[in-house]
């Protein structure tokens, strides 16, 4: 299936592991999935390893399918995506 997407900044999750004292790190980055007039928008979050990459803030069209996880929750699989608009800002530099 084909669809629009749009990507929110990102946030980051940090928490130490009780039973190992491990560190842990990862990323959460909401989004909206517009799938066409009619069908209500698709509103989740990626979950991102602290190896992986986020994505730019934007909209996006996407080929995708959903897969329901072993949880029983659905999981949105993306066969590729395309940035149509970036939101990203200049940011200012001090001196």
């Amino acid at each position: 299936m084909k669809g629009l997407i749009k990507v929110y900044p990102f946030e980051v999750i940090e928490w130490t592991k009780k039973d190992t004292g491990e560190f842990k790190r990862m990323w959460k980055q909401s989004y909206d999935l517009d799938q066409g007039n009619g069908l209500r928008p698709l509103q989740s979050d990626f979950m991102f390893n602290a190896d992986t990459l986020v994505w730019p803030v934007g909209d996006y069209e996407i080929e995708f399918f959903l897969e329901k996880d072993r949880r029983g929750f659905i999981d949105l699989k993306i066969a590729s995506k395309r940035l149509i608009k970036s939101d990203s800002r200049p940011q200012a530099v001090a001196n």
